[in-house]
């Protein structure tokens, strides 16, 4: 069993680190992100709920995340990373009285360096999979590695959804990391460093935990 919440500041690399567990020990990668981004492609009356606040940088209400979120747990047994969630308080208390997890770890990282990472991150538009013109590009420049869609800049990475999303964070998510450490269930990682070396450093603090990966 392996129930777990990766958290970080936006260009922290934590879908990296997600994508990673799941194809080195198979846990399912829950993405509240490219769940909403399905579901807006596929014209779903949830997704069209939610297009206005993802294409705008703006955080979706809880009521849409939760449901999103427990339909797709409720597939994923009990190995999975939830990314992108929980990032407020209300969402966090949910989570661990009716969802509970096991471990959540912080990917560390200052505002500017986020800020300097987002600039270079894209995603594939067809399967949603993600990457770093410098620290992850695909293989052939613009042409996903996984399913061979075009790799784009990110509709929210423009400049004033970052600035927002990153103050977002910091109101809203740190309450949620006070929180859980508090509960004894946080750990932390320097996401400071190639992604390797974060993956490595990731998998260490969570078997010294008892994680079973």
């Amino acid at each position: 069993m392996a129930r777990l919440a990766f958290m970080g500041i936006q260009g922290s690399g934590k879908g990296t680190q997600a994508d990673l567990m799941q194809h080195k020990h198979g846990l399912a990668h829950i993405t509240v992100g490219d769940l909403f981004r399905s579901n807006i492609r596929r014209g779903t009356d949830i997704g069209e709920q939610a297009r206005d606040y993802v294409e705008n940088g703006l955080l979706v209400p809880d009521n849409l995340v939760l449901h999103l979120v427990e339909k797709a747990l409720a597939a994923a047994g009990d190995r999975y990373v939830l990314d992108g969630f929980p990032r407020n308080q209300f969402q966090a208390e949910h989570l661990l009285e009716a969802i509970p997890i096991e471990k959540a770890v912080l990917f560390v990282l200052s505002d500017s360096d986020a800020r300097a990472r987002i600039t270079a991150r894209r995603m594939c538009n067809n399967c949603g999979a993600t990457y770093h013109i410098q620290f992850h590009p695909p293989k052939v420049d613009g042409v996903c590695d996984r399913c061979g869609g075009e790799v784009i800049c990110r509709d929210d990475d423009n400049p004033e959804a970052v600035s927002k999303r990153m103050k977002d964070f910091h109101t809203q998510t740190d309450n949620v990391v006070r929180l859980f450490d508090e509960r004894g269930i946080l750990l932390r990682v320097d996401a400071n460093q190639p992604v390797e070396n974060v993956y490595r450093d990731a998998v260490r603090v969570l078997r010294d935990a008892g994680i079973k990966l």
